[in-house]
């Protein structure tokens, strides 16, 4: 039986002809509007409901958050206002959901930052600390962040007997 083996300096540079180049916009346009779609079903859902539980909300509003501190990060642009577990009202879910959706769109339709996937930056985290990283684990990392937290309010939702939206990639994606 072989064995696997982890390489853990994955994040190689690849070099992508511009056919390929259409092809990776196009996979991360149709991602970034499956994840678009799914936060607007999930705030059409709490739009529905006077009573939520709170913890779906904060963690929502991380969501929304975290999309636009990336966005920052990558355009590196500073906004103080901008912090991971803000709070956010239903009325911001929306306006910042579709805020952060048409900035993302704008960014990979860009020459900047449309053309160079490896395009490296740093940032300062939380801690202060400096990270470099690259344009395409950037935008993985909007999407299974959002992901993973619609996940969780799926689980508080279900567990408290609300209906959840259908966010499936392969419903969304039709």
């Amino acid at each position: 039986m072989e064995t696997l083996t982890l390489n853990p300096t994955y994040a190689e540079p690849f070099n992508l002809e511009d056919n390929d180049l259409s092809e990776v916009r196009k996979m991360f346009s149709s991602l970034f509007k499956q994840n678009n779609d799914a936060n607007e079903d999930f705030i059409i859902l709490f739009e529905k409901y006077d009573q939520l539980p709170a913890k779906c909300l904060d963690i929502f509003a991380h969501i929304i958050n975290i999309h636009e501190l990336w966005l920052n990060r990558i355009t590196n642009v500073y906004d103080g206002d901008v912090m991971p577990w803000r709070s956010l009202s239903k009325i911001d879910f929306a306006l910042r959901n579709e805020d952060n959706y048409y900035i993302t769109l704008g960014l990979l339709a860009s020459e900047s930052y449309g053309k160079n996937y490896n395009w490296s930056f740093t940032y300062i985290n939380n801690e202060e600390n400096p990270i470099q990283t690259n344009l395409t684990d950037a935008y993985f990392h909007i999407l299974s962040h959002s992901v993973y937290h619609r996940g969780q309010i799926a689980y508080i939702l279900k567990q408290n007997g609300i209906a959840l939206p259908e966010t499936a990639f392969s419903i969304l994606k039709k």
